[in-house]
């Protein structure tokens, strides 16, 4: 009886939670939309257009993407740790250190002291560095563009696999489990992370921040390196898909550098 209580009791606190999050999205949004129009009209403020699309594209579209999924296929997912804010020290360490080297680096470094600040650059290569790691409005489109394009992959990825789809590893297999071969997964085996990191690698780019963009890279680099084949291990038990995963993994490709199992 007690556990009937606290539950309904814990609803107020989640539709409370649900809302107030999605208010502080919704004026971020509002916001952000001010800067890019702002920039892109009057001020002609690089820096100011790529705060606001970074803070549009990688915060608010994805934290309010990532609870419209979860709800669309869980019912019970429609609760505030859905959003992602506050989904690890570590996501909140990483989303921090790269608005905070976007600043200093926009604001505190001189543009002679900057990486590849050659502002004429001759060669194929620095031409290509000088696009990736000097802040324009041409970079910023473009980076920000592929990095929504590689996260409706996941949002897709997640939808076409539906309930058979979890954020967290499931060690022993459901009822209704089944082995989603259709769609992308056709193509892919793991196209949710697959979009996730090429969204990393681009957002990076499209803030000019060398130093997240080489450590948000290896970090999602290694943790999929580690996550998959350990991941795919238990998809093959025989309890699990077995022989069916097996030929499943023959067919398909993962799409993310040096992992391949």
């Amino acid at each position: 009886m007690s556990l009937k209580h606290t539950d309904n009791e814990s609803k107020p606190n989640h539709l409370r939670e649900t809302a107030l999050i999605s208010f502080f999205l919704g004026g971020c949004a509002v916001i952000s939309l001010f800067l890019i129009f702002h920039a892109w009209f009057l001020s002609y403020s690089v820096i100011e257009f790529a705060f606001g699309m970074h803070i549009l594209l990688f915060h608010v579209v994805f934290h309010m993407t990532e609870f419209l999924v979860a709800s669309s296929i869980f019912q019970h997912n429609a609760h505030p740790s859905a959003f992602m804010i506050f989904h690890s020290q570590e996501f909140i360490l990483a989303c921090s250190s790269a608005l905070l080297e976007f600043w200093v680096e926009s604001f505190l470094i001189p543009d002679n002291l900057k990486l590849f600040g050659v502002a004429s650059p001759s060669t194929a290569l620095s031409k290509t560095l000088y696009f990736c790691f000097r802040l324009s409005f041409p970079s910023v489109l473009v980076f920000e563009l592929l990095a929504v394009f590689f996260y409706a992959i996941r949002v897709a990825a997640m939808l076409n696999c539906g309930s058979n789809f979890s954020l967290m590893i499931e060690y022993e297999k459901r009822s209704t489990h089944i082995l989603v071969d259709t769609g992308m997964y056709a193509y892919f085996r793991h196209p949710a992370y697959f979009g996730w990191f090429w969204r990393v690698f681009f957002s990076q780019l499209a803030i000019a921040n060398p130093i997240s963009f080489i450590l948000h890279t290896v970090v999602t680099w290694r943790f999929f390196q580690l996550r998959i084949p350990y991941e795919e291990c238990i998809l093959e038990r025989e309890d699990f898909f077995g022989e069916m995963y097996a030929k499943y993994k023959k067919r398909t490709f993962i799409g993310i550098p040096f992992i391949n199992t």
